[in-house]
């Protein structure tokens, strides 16, 4: 049976030459994350190529032991400010390398390094526009919140999609930055039993000097959108859990209708922090399509972390500790 998926992309469309997507014999559906790849952080260095080639081994491992029918690639593919313009896009080959070699369907987003000095978003997709600059030559600050024209796409896209298939769609999405309510609850809404991963990353400024809510109107969009049930982001390589959006956002005439919202492991050697590598797996099985999923993190030393399953109970429910 065909799994009419919706992924929320950061500035790109799923392309309508892709094959259609499957549930397995067994009636599941298995997704792969690899999100903050960072290649090309330190290439002129000794350790920035030797960071790839393990991020390239952990990839291919998992993709060998998950058996995967997707992969997403959720943004900051590349690091940006550390490449040369002359080969950034190159690194897109080294990155799909691996999936491609197995034979998988792929969708990416863009995060904010996918955006820096030598390297922009449309470079990595078309190879060919360049960032903007300040007009005094600095970098010029970065928007970090989905912008409206991308919210009236999301939304007119869903609409289209539930009149189409004449229903509203079990649906998950992907994005590469949180959004705000994720730091607005962190310290209320994330124990380490009934929500478990790393927690290491509070809230902190994004890529702009002026971010003031701006992100609500997609907030709003993503809690409109009927049978959406989950979010995942990553952006923060210092969190990995998953909680439940069922209370008011103080500040924004906004309540959480339970969808679940979750950081995936930071995959990429490249970028910032010591804590083990791994990818989130996301498992989803057709007899509970669309009220039930179950995640965990495949950790780079063969383990499994924050194994749980998102459904009407969790964020009551208790799991094991995740430690590092």
């Amino acid at each position: 049976m065909d799994l009419k998926l919706f992924i929320v992309f950061w500035c790109v469309m799923l392309s309508s030459s892709w094959p259609a997507l499957h549930f397995t014999s067994s009636q599941t559906f298995h997704i792969t994350v690899f999100e903050d790849l960072h290649f090309g952080e330190g290439e002129n260095t000794e350790w920035g190529p030797s960071s790839d080639e393990k991020t390239l081994k952990l990839m291919q491992y998992v993709l060998e032991v998950e058996s995967p029918q997707l992969v997403v690639l959720n943004g900051d593919l590349i690091t940006g400010e550390n490449v040369f313009k002359a080969n950034a896009t190159a690194y897109v080959d080294k990155i799909a390398g691996p999936v491609v070699e197995a034979g998988l369907p792929w969708a990416s987003t863009y995060g904010n390094h996918d955006s820096d000095l030598q390297l922009t978003r449309r470079d990595i997709f078309v190879r060919e526009k360049m960032r903007r600059q300040a007009q005094d030559g600095s970098v010029a600050s970065q928007d970090d919140w989905v912008d409206d024209a991308v919210v009236s796409w999301f939304e007119e896209a869903r609409d289209q999609l539930a009149s189409t298939y004449g229903a509203s769609l079990p649906s998950i999405a992907f994005f590469h930055i949180p959004v705000s309510a994720s730091g607005a609850f962190q310290p209320s809404a994330v124990n380490s039993r009934t929500a478990p991963g790393i927690n290491v990353d509070g809230a902190f400024p994004g890529q702009s000097r002026d971010n003031g809510g701006q992100d609500e109107r997609f907030m709003k969009a993503l809690l409109d959108t009927e049978n959406l049930t989950a979010v995942f982001s990553g952006h923060q390589h210092g969190d990995d859990w998953c909680f439940k959006w069922d209370s008011q956002l103080s500040g924004m005439n906004l309540t959480g209708n339970g969808l679940d919202v979750c950081f995936s492991r930071h995959t990429g050697y490249g970028g910032y922090g010591n804590w083990k590598r791994g990818s989130r797996q996301i498992l989803l099985s057709l007899d509970s399509l669309g009220r039930s999923i179950e995640t965990w993190n495949r950790i780079d030393d063969g383990s499994l972390a924050g194994l749980v399953t998102l459904n009407s109970t969790f964020g009551t429910d208790k799991y094991p500790l995740v430690t590092s």
